[in-house]
């Protein structure tokens, strides 16, 4: 009998697959809002969670409340939010789930 040994390692760049998660969260929120209401969450400046229900959908965002801006850095999420009834945003880097 013959016994093989195979030894063999994976290494894995940390922030990298954070980063790509990051990402794949942002876009699946950014999806909902599309279609939706969100729930979502994320850290706010002064460090507290917020929760937030958002939209980018025009069929759910009263006509009264325009545009809401153009969201030139990429950094940043723009959302109407529902409770608020206002446009916010959120740093991407601080979202942490999706309900």
């Amino acid at each position: 009998m013959i016994t093989i040994h195979i030894q063999y390692s994976i290494t894995v760049n940390t922030a990298e697959v954070l980063k790509e998660n990051q990402k794949d969260l942002q876009d699946l929120t950014r999806l909902r809002m599309k279609e939706g209401i969100a729930q979502f969450f994320f850290i706010k400046k002064d460090g507290s969670t917020r929760r937030a229900f958002g939209t980018l959908n025009g069929d759910l965002i009263p006509a009264d409340a325009g545009g809401g801006g153009n969201n030139t850095n990429e950094d940043v999420q723009r959302y109407y939010d529902i409770e608020a009834r206002d446009w916010r945003t959120y740093t991407i880097e601080n979202l942490i789930a999706l309900v």
